[in-house]
């Protein structure tokens, strides 16, 4: 399988594991500022972009490739896409999301904005 279909099914694994969380999925390869977010969903009233990694094995820990480059890719997404539906004030967070083997790891806040 391609890096493009594993990472299609990890971002559906993912999504499928926030909604059954309780959380109200927005967007989905949403390209906001020019960044492509993978995910983007409301955890109660908190904005969070999610960034999901798939790995195959269940011991890697693909959280450990988000460089410091898409990490301020993504802040810069969060400031695009809350300028453009005015949610000026909202709380917002970053999560990484990591599918390895099938398996879900939630790293709630793995990066702040001033990375």
């Amino acid at each position: 399988m391609n890096g493009r279909a594993k990472g299609y099914i990890g971002e559906q694994i993912a999504a499928e594991y926030l909604a059954r969380s309780g959380w109200r999925v927005l967007e989905r390869n949403s390209r906001q500022g020019g960044v492509e977010v993978d995910i983007i969903a409301l955890d109660g009233d908190v904005l969070v972009l999610c960034e999901v990694k798939t790995a195959d094995r269940a011991d890697a820990h693909p959280s450990e490739w988000v460089s410091a480059g898409q990490r301020r890719r993504y802040v810069r997404a969060a400031e695009a896409y809350i300028a453009r539906r005015s949610l000026y004030g909202k709380d917002v967070r970053f999560d990484v999301i990591e599918v390895c083997g099938g398996e879900v790891r939630h790293i709630r806040g793995a990066f702040d904005a001033d990375c």
